[in-house]
């Protein structure tokens, strides 16, 4: 059974303070673990969700003994910033979530088709607090121990975080120092982080690789191609001459697929807008970047666009494929006679 979606919340509902603390930390490649025994998370979870404009998916193995369905949720979330809560994972083998694991750990920023998974959390939930270094079995495999928050409820028997340590005294000399140098800067000494506040905590690389991506799709040039992309689409001269004019593109570009606008326009036979780029000195014969297709050998359907190459200087005794234009299998049977004449009239 699935629960969730949108959820009533009374408007004077505040969150548990360790679940707020918690999400704080979490990323979308950085699970939290939560437990019963400090509170139910669920509405607290549905209050936070909602600020990102994402909804939570509650999973209770107690009632669903597979979790074929939560992984599914876990795929959809991954696109659109939706959040999965999967409770009382006592009642399931740790191999379970192995999958669900390995899912979220190897996410990658895909802004460009996912724009919203930054927002994604996988969330987990059992009844009592375990020891992470205890030999009783624990419900969750270590891929997820050792990559997870474990968030614990604040109060004068519960320590503010979770934190497993390793045992080496090296290391807790250095939290020990970090620890310090928080006091010394007026920081929360049990910060998880010496990053200010205003840093998100974790997934670095994740969020960096997001903000590159919109600085470059924002960028003046990714504007620039964009707007040339639809002139030549819509054959709109005036725009490409503009554009070429005031230097935001060069003629010899490369701005889609591998392409030069000339190039481009000779592929979809737009007549117009390639005549226009001639004009403005694009070379008839630059071939494709990714396969060393010349502009003549895009064009073998329309003689009009053909003649136009010619008259700006396109080689007709140029090969593609081992083949020239008018030999070539793919040339319709008019261009081939009309390239043959007018080579012979050279």
């Amino acid at each position: 059974m699935v629960q969730g979606g949108v959820v009533e919340i009374p408007p004077d509902f505040v969150p548990l303070e360790h679940v707020c603390r918690a999400m704080r930390n979490a990323d979308c490649r950085t699970p939290v673990i939560f437990f019963y025994e400090d509170g139910d998370p669920f509405l607290s979870l549905c209050k936070i969700a909602k600020e990102v404009q994402s909804v939570v998916w509650h999973f209770d193995l107690v009632l669903m003994k597979s979790i074929q369905n939560a992984m599914d949720y876990v795929d959809v979330g991954t696109q659109n910033g939706d959040w999965v809560l999967i409770t009382h994972c006592e009642e399931a083998e740790q191999s379970l979530f192995r999958d669900i694991a390995l899912r979220v750990f190897l996410l990658k920023p895909e802004p460009k088709k996912y724009p919203r998974r930054e927002f994604f959390r996988c969330l987990f939930c059992v009844d009592k607090a375990f020891d992470i270094e205890g030999t009783a079995k624990l419900p969750f495999p270590p891929v997820i121990l050792k990559n997870s928050i474990i968030a614990r409820r604040i109060g004068d028997h519960s320590s503010k975080w979770s934190v497993k340590l390793p045992s080496d005294a090296k290391y807790l000399e250095i939290a020990a120092l970090k620890r310090e140098r928080r006091r010394e800067a007026g920081r929360d000494s049990d910060s998880e982080t010496d990053l200010s506040e205003d840093e998100k905590l974790s997934g670095m690389w994740f969020y960096r690789s997001v903000e590159l991506n919109n600085a470059v799709d924002d960028s003046p040039l990714t504007r620039a191609e964009e707007e040339m992309q639809i002139a030549l689409d819509e054959e709109d001269v005036d725009t490409i001459k503009r554009l070429i004019t005031d230097g935001k593109i060069g003629v010899s570009k490369i701005i889609k697929w591998g392409m030069t606008p000339l190039q481009y326009a000779c592929s979809r036979e737009n007549v117009k807008a390639a005549k226009c780029l001639l004009d403005c000195g694009a070379d008839p014969n630059q071939p494709r970047q990714s396969d060393g297709c010349p502009p003549i050998f895009m064009s073998l359907e329309d003689a009009s666009l053909v003649e136009a190459l010619v008259e700006h200087g396109a080689d007709l005794f140029q090969t593609y494929q081992g083949w020239r234009i008018d030999a070539h299998p793919d040339t319709s049977p008019h261009i081939a006679r009309m390239t043959r004449r007018m080579r012979a009239n050279m």
